[in-house]
């Protein structure tokens, strides 16, 4: 399997490269700090662009722990682009039945952005998760101080997602 085709499913897994800070923050947080906060959900559709990913064989030549692909997807709703998600996505663990994924991506919207992180395991025969979470892991503009969680769901006959975000900002 080429790495181009390898790293593709692994970004097709994480697609938008979803949102979450999770359970665990949220156990931690005192009646007092989620008063402080106010809820948010978006949704839209993570298309995936091949044409906009670059494969990056660092390791050994063809797919091996260390390689990269950068990528830029289209976020739409209702028919129309609302913003992008670009990042990078590098193999940790591979071998030949399965591999592990490490994304960091950047969600462009109007108004600011989300910065996103997660981890995934495939096993080929398989092949990529019906459903992944991601983490939010902070934001800028009407985002900042984001935090929360996207669940990107696969869509059928293709790499593309709908994605929920529920989103926990300050007020």
């Amino acid at each position: 399997m080429s790495s181009k085709k390898l790293v593709g499913a692994a970004v097709a897994t994480l697609a938008i490269s979803g949102v979450a800070i999770g359970s665990v923050a949220q156990a931690q947080e005192t009646p007092a700090a989620r008063a402080s906060q106010t809820a948010a959900t978006l949704r839209f559709i993570d298309r995936v662009d091949p044409g906009s990913n670059v494969d990056v064989d660092l390791g050994a030549t063809g797919p091996s722990v260390g390689d990269q692909q950068v990528f830029v997807d289209r976020l739409m709703r209702s028919g129309k682009q609302i913003g992008t998600s670009t990042g990078v996505a590098t193999i940790t663990r591979f071998s030949q039945t399965a591999l592990r994924v490490q994304v960091v991506s950047t969600v462009k919207l109007r108004g600011g952005s989300l910065t996103l992180q997660f981890a995934f395991a495939e096993k080929f025969a398989d092949g990529p998760a019906q459903v992944s979470k991601t983490a939010v892991t902070g934001g800028t503009g009407k985002f900042a101080g984001a935090s929360g969680q996207c669940v990107a769901t696969l869509m059928a006959g293709g790499d593309d997602r709908s994605v929920v975000c529920t989103l926990h900002l300050p007020r």
